[in-house]
């Protein structure tokens, strides 16, 4: 194992503020001479704003959620948690205790990434994040969510972007659910996140069919003071 490989580990808990004196020093010391893990530290810039942003909201987050992420850490004593499984989880959290409103949050330090939390559909329970990223190859979407489970043959979960004045929606990409109801995946689209006013996700009734013609699963706008998303 490298020593970035070793430290590649700590990144999480190095974005969320959660390791000790010794090892943020072992970490920062390591980033000043690494630019590949400088890059990776600071796509996980952020994660400890969103939560800072819904750690005033009142309600509790749901049991079986609380209780993975106390593992989580815990876990952390005896093994390096996994960066991606971190985020995933901090992210959420903050999905969940936040309440129904969406949250648009840029990063310190960045313009080209943008967060929001996706809204439940009506007859719905999910709840989940999208990242949007701008990179060399297009906009990375990255969708983290929760109680997204198998949906019955043939049915399949769609995710959709939108732009302001298009009459029909783009597909990001289809998926099935999980057993856990916890999905995490990664998805392309061209442009930038400027250019697309809407993120849904879909419960397709047809995974043969290129239509979009099922009921929404979980949604947001991406810019919601923007009079362009106003119905």
């Amino acid at each position: 194992m490298t020593r970035c490989d070793e430290l590649r580990h700590d990144l999480g808990g190095h974005a969320l503020g959660g390791l000790e004196a010794e090892e943020h020093a072992r970490v920062e010391g390591h980033l000043r001479s690494c630019p590949d893990c400088r890059e990776e530290a600071a796509d996980l810039a952020g994660v400890s704003q969103l939560l800072d942003l819904v750690a005033h909201a009142p309600p509790t987050p749901p049991p079986h959620l609380r209780e993975r992420v106390l593992a989580a850490t815990a876990r952390r004593r005896t093994a390096r948690r996994r960066v991606v499984g971190l985020v995933a989880a901090a992210l959420l959290l903050g999905a969940l205790i936040g309440g129904a409103a969406t949250v648009t949050m840029w990063p310190q330090g960045s313009d080209d990434r943008m967060t929001v939390r996706l809204a439940p559909g009506e007859g719905f329970d999910a709840a989940g994040v999208a990242e949007l990223r701008e990179t060399d190859d297009g906009l990375r979407v990255r969708l983290a969510l929760e109680d997204i489970t198998p949906l019955p043959e043939p049915s399949i979960y769609q995710a959709w972007l939108s732009r302001p004045e298009a009459e029909e929606p783009e597909s990001l990409g289809r998926f099935a659910g999980s057993s856990e109801g916890q999905v995490d995946l990664s998805l392309l689209a061209d442009g930038s996140a400027d250019e697309y006013a809407y993120i849904w996700i879909t419960a397709e009734p047809d995974a043969a069919s290129a239509a979009h013609e099922g009921s929404t699963v979980l949604s947001a706008p991406l810019h919601p003071d923007d009079d362009t998303n106003a119905e």
